[in-house]
């Protein structure tokens, strides 16, 4: 009986404690567990969230990106757009100021042409007439005041072409060989027999 009761104590004061102690301990640390697994569902929530808000700004800054890439494309275009469009019209601003220079010189020469071919007439009409304007005729010679006055015509307009189209120097030879002489009538009549002359010469031309 002693035994029996001995062991009876011995149960309550010591095994019964310690297996509430246990059980507590294992309680505790269920709870401690179940906290444990909420945190960290929680923790990996929250790391979801922020690798889903992480891709999303990736997202958006890669989309970002690539429209600024685009916007780049369309300005280097349109920048070079402008630079052909400039080119071109300094190409075509080129061209025309070489073309009316050519024009300009094409005219010139045939300007000049035609006034070799007009000096070269207005000189076979002024060797026709065979005055000489280094002496004048007598003051009798209403035939020699005729061709006299024709010649000086004729050199007069020869000369005013050939300083017009700056060939002054190409006819210099005629120009001096034919210049007026300093000579002077020595009658009283030359003005009038040089008028009569010069009349005649107007209607014989006319």
């Amino acid at each position: 009986m002693e035994l029996n009761t001995s062991l009876v104590l011995f149960t309550r004061r010591f095994i019964v404690p310690t297996l509430v102690v246990l059980m507590c301990f294992a309680w505790a640390g269920w709870k401690i567990w179940e906290e444990y697994k909420a945190l960290t569902a929680q923790a990996i929530a929250l790391k979801s969230e922020q690798m889903a808000f992480y891709k999303a700004r990736l997202d958006e800054k890669e989309k970002l990106s690539q429209w600024e890439a685009v916007l780049e494309q369309r300005e280097q275009a349109l920048i070079a757009q402008h630079q052909a469009q400039e080119k071109e019209l300094a190409d075509g601003a080129l061209a025309l100021e070489r073309s009316s220079a050519q024009m300009a010189e094409d005219s010139a020469t045939q300007r000049q042409q035609e006034a070799r071919a007009q000096l070269e007439t207005l000189m076979t009409q002024f060797a026709a007439t065979g005055a000489s304007l280094r002496r004048l005729p007598d003051c009798t010679d209403k035939d020699g005041w005729r061709d006299y006055n024709r010649a000086d015509a004729l050199y007069a307009t020869a000369k005013a072409i050939a300083d017009a189209n700056q060939l002054t120097r190409d006819y210099a030879e005629f120009f001096t060989r034919n210049a007026h002489g300093s000579l002077v009538p020595l009658c009283g009549t030359t003005s009038a027999v040089g008028s009569e002359s010069v009349s005649e010469s107007n209607t014989a031309q006319r």
